[in-house]
């Protein structure tokens, strides 16, 4: 099955050999996890999570989101509190306790869809994927409040992240499920006229045009 990757999943390494890339790490890579780690409590984030899970309220949802990072953090056996976010992310992706954030991410819950956008900031792999897939749902079911927290993530993060949820689903690329469902978020998002939206709006409206453009080829050649 085809994956669809954002460039945002990408490492960008310029014009460096892999042997430059290795020295670097072996001798800047503890230093740098250990810089990047400073301001997160992982036992806080458990616990705001566990709290937020338990009772949804503004009060334990603002705490969740105030603990956790805006900003990509480095992943990897380097970060200085590597066994802490294992035991976090655990947590998180534990079935019972992600089936009940997924459920409030996909309803439309702003704590929620913002608090999925900073565990994006310390995941890797297919749990990345599995957020940025969640995200695109709630797209879909709630254009408006996903726009909101789109800009304000877009503001905090100083990334291009906020895009990735547009392209990604569950389904293989090119096939008729994808484009049935990247048709509902552009219509979902052509839906909303909020002024103060509309930048964060088209910009995620041309990263799913592209999308639907770029599978064209593959469906004549299928």
């Amino acid at each position: 099955m085809k994956k669809r990757m954002h460039p945002q999943f990408c490492l960008k390494v310029g014009g460096l050999s892999l042997f430059s890339l290795l020295i670097f790490f072996l001798f800047y890579g503890p230093l740098l996890a250990s810089h990047q780690e400073t301001g997160i409590d992982w036992n806080k984030v458990q616990e705001a999570f566990k709290s937020y899970i338990n009772d949804p309220s503004i009060i334990h949802g603002h705490e969740l989101v105030r603990v956790l990072p805006t900003t990509r953090h480095v992943l990897g056996e380097m970060e200085a509190a590597y066994k802490d976010r294992l035991a976090t992310l655990s947590l998180i992706f534990a079935a019972d306790c992600f089936s009940q954030f997924i459920e409030r991410v996909r309803g439309g819950d702003r704590y929620a869809i913002e608090a999925a956008f900073r565990i994006f900031n310390f995941t890797d792999g297919g749990a990345s994927e599995e957020i940025m897939i969640i995200l695109g749902d709630s797209l879909r079911e709630n254009p408006l409040d996903f726009l909101i927290v789109a800009k304000k993530h877009k503001k905090l993060s100083n990334s291009e992240d906020y895009l990735a949820p547009a392209i990604m689903t569950r389904y293989e690329v090119g096939s008729d499920l994808e484009t049935s469902e990247l048709r509902l978020r552009l219509k979902a998002l052509e839906s909303v006229d909020e002024p103060g939206l509309f930048e964060v709006r088209r910009a995620l409206i041309e990263e799913i045009s592209k999308a639907l453009r770029d599978d064209l080829p593959e469906k004549v050649g299928a």
